[in-house]
């Protein structure tokens, strides 16, 4: 009986924590990508499938090959609880996030569930004049 219970509890501590998870929105509409000194400050505005979707995050990817020059980034946020009342229409979803600008990464690349975007990084007019040296 007790192991059963405790079956049970963990297969719904389980559920609880996948249905927490967070996962690529429904889309990517535009992505801007821009130094700020130092930084690299990159927003991207999407849209998700429903209402009730919160902590929009960008998640880099692994560093890929020196040779591509793309940031790979996935957009994603944590959907709404099975039995919580949404509305049901694409609602937009922006998120902004600043890393240390990366030497040699010249675009960024964000993915969604159904497309990605790839942006160019603009630099600041000082940062321009030292890359061309």
């Amino acid at each position: 009986m007790r192991l059963g219970a405790a079956a049970f509890l963990f297969a719904f501590a389980l559920a609880a924590v996948a249905a927490s998870a967070q996962t690529l929105v429904y889309r990517v509409d535009k992505v801007t990508a821009r130094s700020e000194g130092a930084a690299l400050v990159i927003v991207v505005k999407g849209a998700v499938r429903s209402g009730g979707w919160t902590q929009p995050r960008l998640v880099m990817h692994k560093p890929a090959a020196r040779d591509s020059g793309n940031i790979e980034i996935d957009f994603v946020a944590t959907p709404p609880k099975n039995k919580k009342a949404v509305i049901q229409s694409i609602v937009p979803m922006n998120v902004r996030m600043t890393l240390r600008l990366p030497r040699g990464q010249n675009a960024v690349q964000v993915h969604a569930e159904t497309n990605s975007v790839t942006a160019p990084v603009a630099m600041t007019p000082a940062l321009e004049r030292t890359a061309l040296r």
